[in-house]
């Protein structure tokens, strides 16, 4: 359907920061029920992931809105999600901050 580069640009950063944000609620989880592992270690992995996380989707929706005229609600969705990790991330920032 979208064969252009851009477009294949977007899906990348988009794709990469979904995956991301799935190994961050891995981590996540993680952190809260198991408690085998580091704790400090686990939430840096956490912030680490959110935040690069949010740097790709970004990335992707820099690059789809400036090769397109339009967004749907559904970019504008995927905006608020990133700004939703984005704010996680600081959160989870706060969190280490307090429990060294």
């Amino acid at each position: 359907m979208h064969d252009e580069e851009w477009f294949k640009a977007t899906q990348a950063m988009e794709a990469i920061g979904l995956i991301g944000l799935l190994l961050t609620f891995v981590f996540f989880l993680c952190y809260v029920f198991i408690s085998v592992f580091n704790k400090d270690a686990l939430i840096v992995l956490v912030v680490v992931m959110a935040l690069l996380s949010v740097v790709f989707m970004t990335l992707g929706f820099v690059i789809f809105g400036i090769k397109t005229d339009h967004q749907s609600y559904s970019f504008v969705m995927a905006v608020l999600g990133a700004a939703a990790t984005l704010v996680a991330g600081v959160l989870a920032i706060m969190q280490l901050r307090h429990s060294r």
